[in-house]
Protein backbone atom coordinates (compact mmCIF):
# COMPACT_ATOMS: atom_id res chain seq x y z
CA UNK A 1 0.00 0.00 0.00
CA UNK A 2 1.32 3.47 -0.89
CA UNK A 3 1.12 6.06 1.83
CA UNK A 4 1.91 9.77 1.53
CA UNK A 5 4.43 10.63 4.22
CA UNK A 6 4.21 14.16 5.64
CA UNK A 7 7.00 15.49 7.82
CA UNK A 8 5.70 17.82 10.51
CA UNK A 9 7.76 20.91 11.23
CA UNK A 10 7.94 19.95 14.87
CA UNK A 11 9.72 16.66 14.22
CA UNK A 12 11.92 14.81 11.79
CA UNK A 13 11.40 11.09 11.21
CA UNK A 14 13.91 8.49 12.28
CA UNK A 15 15.13 6.73 9.16
CA UNK A 16 16.28 3.15 8.87
CA UNK A 17 19.29 2.47 11.05
CA UNK A 18 20.12 -1.11 10.21
CA UNK A 19 20.95 -3.14 7.12
CA UNK A 20 18.51 -1.98 4.47
CA UNK A 21 17.81 -5.31 2.80
CA UNK A 22 14.13 -5.26 1.95
CA UNK A 23 13.72 -1.51 2.50
CA UNK A 24 12.17 0.25 -0.46
CA UNK A 25 14.47 3.26 -0.77
CA UNK A 26 13.82 5.50 -3.80
CA UNK A 27 15.86 4.56 -6.85
CA UNK A 28 18.78 6.82 -7.62
CA UNK A 29 18.14 7.58 -11.26
CA UNK A 30 19.21 10.59 -13.27
CA UNK A 31 17.46 11.81 -16.43
CA UNK A 32 19.27 11.40 -19.73
CA UNK A 33 22.14 13.89 -20.07
CA UNK A 34 21.54 16.80 -22.42
CA UNK A 35 25.01 16.67 -23.96
CA UNK A 36 26.91 13.86 -25.64
CA UNK A 37 30.26 13.94 -23.91
CA UNK A 38 31.29 10.34 -23.43
CA UNK A 39 34.94 11.13 -24.16
CA UNK A 40 35.29 13.87 -21.53
CA UNK A 41 38.43 13.49 -19.47
CA UNK A 42 38.03 13.67 -15.72
CA UNK A 43 39.90 16.93 -15.33
CA UNK A 44 38.85 19.17 -12.47
CA UNK A 45 40.35 22.32 -13.95
CA UNK A 46 38.90 21.86 -17.41
CA UNK A 47 35.44 20.90 -16.25
CA UNK A 48 35.21 23.76 -13.77
CA UNK A 49 35.89 26.36 -16.46
CA UNK A 50 32.44 26.55 -18.02
CA UNK A 51 30.99 29.13 -20.36
CA UNK A 52 29.10 32.10 -19.02
CA UNK A 53 25.41 31.53 -18.43
CA UNK A 54 23.26 30.63 -15.40
CA UNK A 55 24.78 31.08 -11.97
CA UNK A 56 26.90 28.10 -11.01
CA UNK A 57 25.57 25.72 -8.42
CA UNK A 58 28.05 25.49 -5.53
CA UNK A 59 28.91 22.26 -3.72
CA UNK A 60 31.37 22.18 -0.84
CA UNK A 61 32.90 18.76 -0.18
CA UNK A 62 34.22 18.66 3.36
CA UNK A 63 37.16 16.28 3.82
CA UNK A 64 37.08 14.89 7.34
CA UNK A 65 40.01 15.22 9.76
CA UNK A 66 43.54 16.05 8.54
CA UNK A 67 46.92 17.13 9.84
CA UNK A 68 47.49 16.06 13.45
CA UNK A 69 43.90 14.77 13.57
CA UNK A 70 44.17 11.28 12.06
CA UNK A 71 40.55 10.33 12.62
CA UNK A 72 39.83 6.61 12.89
CA UNK A 73 42.62 4.10 12.40
CA UNK A 74 41.94 0.62 11.19
CA UNK A 75 43.24 -2.54 9.61
CA UNK A 76 46.15 -2.46 7.16
CA UNK A 77 47.34 0.83 8.70
CA UNK A 78 44.45 2.72 7.11
CA UNK A 79 43.86 6.26 8.42
CA UNK A 80 40.52 8.00 8.08
CA UNK A 81 42.06 11.33 7.08
CA UNK A 82 43.79 9.71 4.07
CA UNK A 83 40.76 7.75 2.89
CA UNK A 84 38.57 10.85 3.14
CA UNK A 85 40.97 12.96 1.08
CA UNK A 86 41.24 10.40 -1.70
CA UNK A 87 37.48 9.89 -1.92
CA UNK A 88 36.77 13.62 -1.63
CA UNK A 89 39.05 14.40 -4.56
CA UNK A 90 37.29 11.76 -6.62
CA UNK A 91 33.89 13.20 -5.68
CA UNK A 92 34.92 16.59 -7.02
CA UNK A 93 36.22 15.17 -10.30
CA UNK A 94 33.21 12.94 -10.92
CA UNK A 95 30.65 15.51 -9.83
CA UNK A 96 32.11 18.09 -12.20
CA UNK A 97 32.14 15.55 -14.99
CA UNK A 98 28.49 14.64 -14.37
CA UNK A 99 27.50 18.31 -14.20
CA UNK A 100 29.19 18.87 -17.56
CA UNK A 101 27.33 15.95 -19.07
CA UNK A 102 24.03 17.42 -17.89
CA UNK A 103 24.96 20.96 -18.92
CA UNK A 104 24.52 21.99 -15.29
CA UNK A 105 26.86 24.89 -14.35
CA UNK A 106 28.56 23.82 -11.15
CA UNK A 107 31.53 24.68 -8.98
CA UNK A 108 32.91 22.18 -6.46
CA UNK A 109 35.41 23.00 -3.74
CA UNK A 110 37.11 20.96 -1.02
CA UNK A 111 37.61 22.19 2.53
CA UNK A 112 41.15 20.87 2.35
CA UNK A 113 43.31 19.93 -0.64
CA UNK A 114 46.07 18.22 1.34
CA UNK A 115 46.90 16.74 4.72
CA UNK A 116 46.08 19.82 6.77
CA UNK A 117 43.98 20.50 9.85
CA UNK A 118 40.79 22.57 9.82
CA UNK A 119 38.48 22.95 12.82
CA UNK A 120 34.86 21.85 12.64
CA UNK A 121 33.38 25.31 13.14
CA UNK A 122 35.76 26.72 10.52
CA UNK A 123 34.42 24.21 7.99
CA UNK A 124 30.89 25.51 8.57
CA UNK A 125 32.16 29.07 8.28
CA UNK A 126 33.80 28.27 4.94
CA UNK A 127 30.54 26.81 3.60
CA UNK A 128 28.45 29.79 4.69
CA UNK A 129 30.93 32.44 3.57
CA UNK A 130 31.17 30.84 0.13
CA UNK A 131 27.36 30.59 0.06
CA UNK A 132 27.45 26.95 -0.94
CA UNK A 133 24.21 25.37 -2.15
CA UNK A 134 25.05 21.93 -0.72
CA UNK A 135 27.47 20.66 1.92
CA UNK A 136 28.81 17.09 1.95
CA UNK A 137 31.15 15.93 4.73
CA UNK A 138 33.11 12.73 3.99
CA UNK A 139 34.21 10.46 6.86
CA UNK A 140 35.02 6.83 7.63
CA UNK A 141 33.68 5.00 10.66
CA UNK A 142 35.05 2.82 13.43
CA UNK A 143 33.39 0.64 16.04
CA UNK A 144 34.24 -1.57 19.01
CA UNK A 145 32.20 -4.23 17.21
CA UNK A 146 34.63 -5.58 14.61
CA UNK A 147 31.81 -7.07 12.55
CA UNK A 148 30.17 -3.68 12.00
CA UNK A 149 30.53 -2.66 8.36
CA UNK A 150 28.84 -0.67 5.60
CA UNK A 151 28.13 2.96 4.79
CA UNK A 152 25.74 5.39 6.48
CA UNK A 153 24.39 8.84 5.61
CA UNK A 154 23.61 11.32 8.40
CA UNK A 155 21.81 14.63 8.62
CA UNK A 156 21.58 17.01 11.57
CA UNK A 157 19.18 16.49 14.44
CA UNK A 158 19.21 17.42 18.10
CA UNK A 159 18.47 13.79 18.91
CA UNK A 160 20.43 10.83 17.58
CA UNK A 161 18.56 8.01 15.86
CA UNK A 162 19.96 5.48 18.33
CA UNK A 163 22.89 4.80 20.64
CA UNK A 164 25.17 3.90 17.75
CA UNK A 165 24.39 7.14 15.90
CA UNK A 166 25.07 9.05 19.11
CA UNK A 167 28.42 7.30 19.46
CA UNK A 168 29.40 8.22 15.89
CA UNK A 169 28.48 11.87 16.45
CA UNK A 170 30.50 12.04 19.68
CA UNK A 171 33.40 10.39 17.88
CA UNK A 172 33.38 12.92 15.03
CA UNK A 173 32.57 15.94 17.20
CA UNK A 174 35.59 15.28 19.38
CA UNK A 175 38.05 15.09 16.50
CA UNK A 176 39.62 18.48 17.23
CA UNK A 177 38.89 18.79 20.96
CA UNK A 178 36.36 21.55 20.40
CA UNK A 179 33.56 21.88 22.91
CA UNK A 180 30.43 19.95 21.86
CA UNK A 181 27.28 21.84 20.96
CA UNK A 182 25.45 22.86 24.13
CA UNK A 183 21.84 21.91 24.74
CA UNK A 184 20.96 25.60 24.68
CA UNK A 185 22.32 26.01 21.18
CA UNK A 186 20.68 22.81 20.02
CA UNK A 187 17.32 24.09 21.23
CA UNK A 188 17.17 26.47 18.28
CA UNK A 189 16.66 23.42 16.10
CA UNK A 190 13.00 23.70 17.08
CA UNK A 191 12.46 26.96 15.22
CA UNK A 192 10.68 27.00 11.89
CA UNK A 193 13.58 28.09 9.69
CA UNK A 194 15.97 25.50 11.08
CA UNK A 195 13.40 22.75 10.82
CA UNK A 196 12.90 23.53 7.14
CA UNK A 197 16.67 23.30 6.72
CA UNK A 198 16.65 19.89 8.42
CA UNK A 199 13.82 18.74 6.17
CA UNK A 200 15.82 19.68 3.09
CA UNK A 201 18.87 17.93 4.52
CA UNK A 202 16.85 14.77 5.17
CA UNK A 203 15.72 14.71 1.55
CA UNK A 204 19.31 15.34 0.43
CA UNK A 205 20.46 12.43 2.59
CA UNK A 206 17.87 10.13 1.01
CA UNK A 207 19.06 11.06 -2.48
CA UNK A 208 22.72 10.35 -1.72
CA UNK A 209 21.92 7.19 0.21
CA UNK A 210 19.86 5.79 -2.66
CA UNK A 211 22.64 6.47 -5.17
CA UNK A 212 25.27 4.88 -2.94
CA UNK A 213 23.03 1.88 -2.30
CA UNK A 214 22.84 1.28 -6.05
CA UNK A 215 26.63 1.16 -6.22
CA UNK A 216 27.49 -0.56 -2.94
CA UNK A 217 24.60 -2.88 -2.19
CA UNK A 218 24.00 -4.68 0.08
CA UNK A 219 26.26 -2.76 2.46
CA UNK A 220 24.00 0.21 3.28
CA UNK A 221 23.09 0.77 6.92
CA UNK A 222 20.52 3.48 6.32
CA UNK A 223 19.92 7.21 6.75
CA UNK A 224 20.36 8.40 10.32
CA UNK A 225 20.18 11.55 12.40
CA UNK A 226 22.65 12.89 14.96
CA UNK A 227 23.93 16.21 16.41
CA UNK A 228 27.13 16.63 14.38
CA UNK A 229 29.06 19.83 15.07
CA UNK A 230 30.21 20.04 11.45
CA UNK A 231 26.60 20.14 10.25
CA UNK A 232 25.32 22.58 12.87
CA UNK A 233 25.06 26.13 11.59
CA UNK A 234 25.24 25.33 7.89
CA UNK A 235 22.90 27.52 5.86
CA UNK A 236 22.30 24.96 3.12
CA UNK A 237 21.21 21.31 2.97
CA UNK A 238 24.03 19.37 4.61
CA UNK A 239 24.92 15.78 5.31
CA UNK A 240 27.72 13.60 6.60
CA UNK A 241 28.69 10.30 4.99
CA UNK A 242 30.47 7.47 6.78
CA UNK A 243 31.84 5.52 3.79
CA UNK A 244 32.64 2.35 5.73
CA UNK A 245 34.18 0.93 8.91
CA UNK A 246 37.96 1.00 9.06
CA UNK A 247 37.80 -1.38 12.03
CA UNK A 248 36.22 -4.03 9.83
CA UNK A 249 38.80 -6.04 7.84
CA UNK A 250 36.68 -6.27 4.68
CA UNK A 251 35.69 -2.60 4.67
CA UNK A 252 39.24 -1.46 5.39
CA UNK A 253 40.62 -3.60 2.58
CA UNK A 254 38.07 -2.16 0.14
CA UNK A 255 38.56 1.46 1.20
CA UNK A 256 42.27 1.46 0.33
CA UNK A 257 41.59 0.30 -3.22
CA UNK A 258 41.30 2.98 -5.90
CA UNK A 259 38.50 1.13 -7.70
CA UNK A 260 36.33 1.06 -4.58
CA UNK A 261 37.10 4.69 -3.76
CA UNK A 262 35.97 5.63 -7.26
CA UNK A 263 32.79 3.59 -6.87
CA UNK A 264 31.97 5.38 -3.62
CA UNK A 265 32.73 8.76 -5.17
CA UNK A 266 30.55 8.01 -8.18
CA UNK A 267 27.60 7.09 -5.96
CA UNK A 268 28.00 10.25 -3.90
CA UNK A 269 28.26 12.36 -7.06
CA UNK A 270 25.15 10.85 -8.60
CA UNK A 271 23.14 11.47 -5.44
CA UNK A 272 24.38 15.05 -5.12
CA UNK A 273 23.67 15.90 -8.76
CA UNK A 274 20.23 14.28 -8.65
CA UNK A 275 19.29 16.42 -5.66
CA UNK A 276 20.87 19.53 -7.21
CA UNK A 277 18.82 19.07 -10.38
CA UNK A 278 15.68 18.80 -8.25
CA UNK A 279 16.61 21.94 -6.31
CA UNK A 280 17.13 23.85 -9.54
CA UNK A 281 13.76 22.71 -10.91
CA UNK A 282 12.00 23.71 -7.70
CA UNK A 283 13.87 26.97 -7.31
CA UNK A 284 15.51 25.52 -4.15
CA UNK A 285 12.12 25.45 -2.42
CA UNK A 286 11.58 21.86 -1.39
CA UNK A 287 8.11 20.68 -0.39
CA UNK A 288 7.45 19.50 3.14
CA UNK A 289 5.80 16.31 1.89
CA UNK A 290 8.58 13.77 1.39
CA UNK A 291 6.51 11.77 -1.09
CA UNK A 292 5.22 8.23 -1.38
CA UNK A 293 6.85 5.31 0.33
CA UNK A 294 5.80 1.68 0.40
CA UNK A 295 4.55 0.41 3.70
Amino acid sequence: MKTAVLILLSSVPAFANTDTSGVNWPRASLPAPVTAAANLAIDGVALESQSSGPKRFKVLVDIGHGGHDFGAAGHHGVLEKEVCLRIGRQVRLRLLRLAKLYDFPMEVRLTREQDSFLGLRKRVEVANDWQADLFVSVHANSSPAKRARGFEVYFLSNEATDADASRVAQQENGENLEKPISKGILSILSDLRTNNHILESSRFAESVYAALAERLRPNGRGVRQAPFTVLHGTQMPALLIEVGYLTNPEDAESLVKAAHQQKVATGISEGVLGFALRMRRLGKSLPIAVGNRST
